[in-house]
């Protein structure tokens, strides 16, 4: 498996043990890339920690046997369960996501674009205020130009 890592530049011969296993256990199916988003339930992290622990068995073989597509997951696991005990094996994913009242949100999203409009309508009146400006001052000066003694048209 060294060879195969160097000859085809992969960094670590446990993938290829890996994939080898995967292939022993499950056949072409063990190597189909399979989507990680799975939620499994605390009871089943339980069991998986149990068998594991009852049959000292390491984390890839314990993935294996189980048919859980990645071993540091079970790591992940094993680790909450040390820092937050049982409930820790029961709490969902992630930080709970922040729930937006959607009234609110489209009434944020109104006054947000409000604002954004009259920046952008101010911004621009302010543009032709001073292309105004400078066009008034020119037929000024065109005036001033006109009504002199020196100058004839």
């Amino acid at each position: 498996s060294t060879s195969l890592a160097k000859k085809y530049n992969i960094k670590s011969r446990t993938t290829i043990l890996n994939w080898i296993h995967m292939y022993n256990a499950f056949g072409i199916k063990g190597l189909i890339v399979r989507k990680p988003i799975k939620v499994y339930s605390g009871n089943y992290k339980r069991k998986v920690l149990h068998w594991m622990h009852t049959n000292h068995s390491s984390y890839p073989e314990t993935a294996l046997f189980f048919n859980i597509s990645a071993p540091s997951t079970i790591f992940a696991w094993e680790r909450r369960l040390e820092t937050k005990g049982l409930t820790g094996l029961y709490t969902n994913r992630g930080p709970k996501k922040m729930k937006l009242n959607n009234i609110k949100f489209k009434s944020l999203n109104k006054s947000l674009k409000n604002k954004v409009n009259y920046y952008l309508i101010n911004y621009r009146y302010e543009q032709i205020k001073q292309e105004h400006g400078a066009i008034i001052n020119h037929i000024k000066k065109l005036i001033i130009l006109k009504d002199s003694p020196y100058h004839s048209f």
